[in-house]
């Protein structure tokens, strides 16, 4: 219970904590529904197929090694079919979350695994310690997790 002079001196002194709560709730609401609609967005970019089959294709390729595998196939073949299942990463990050710098980090790394990989014998070696699909791959997620 205030007394009423100290109301009186907090109105004169334009302290109304009424109205600052009522304007701080409706802040707290807005940021409430704010996240509430970037995590719906989350969840359904999470649920697209295409992500569905990022996440397959780093976890064979990188994970089970198939990518020095396929890189064993002589004349580039190997490294071509390898450059072509990294496309699912890219149209992810073009086309579902639309981001241009996502998308050339998502190229920059698929280079250079090419470009490793198209190294002969030495190649496959740095094959199975550079793992661009799983890199790609935590790119997007922290992209979609508003991750720095």
């Amino acid at each position: 219970m205030e007394s009423s002079r100290r109301q009186q001196a907090q109105s004169d002194l334009g302290m109304n904590f009424e109205r600052e709560d009522l304007k701080r709730n409706a802040a707290l609401a807005k940021e409430q529904e704010r996240v509430e609609k970037k995590q719906a967005k989350r969840e359904q970019m999470m649920n697209r197929s295409s992500y569905r089959m990022m996440v397959k294709t780093a976890k064979y390729m990188d994970k089970y090694y198939l990518d020095p595998l396929i890189g064993l196939i002589p004349g580039g073949v190997g490294d071509t079919i390898s450059s072509l299942l990294a496309f699912p990463f890219i149209y992810y990050s073009l086309c579902v979350v639309k981001s241009i710098p996502l998308t050339l980090a998502v190229i920059y790394n698929i280079l250079i695994d090419v470009m490793l990989g198209a190294i002969p014998v030495i190649g496959n070696v740095f094959d199975i310690f550079k793992r661009s699909y799983v890199d790609n791959l935590k790119l997007i997620t922290g992209y979609i997790e508003d991750d720095k």
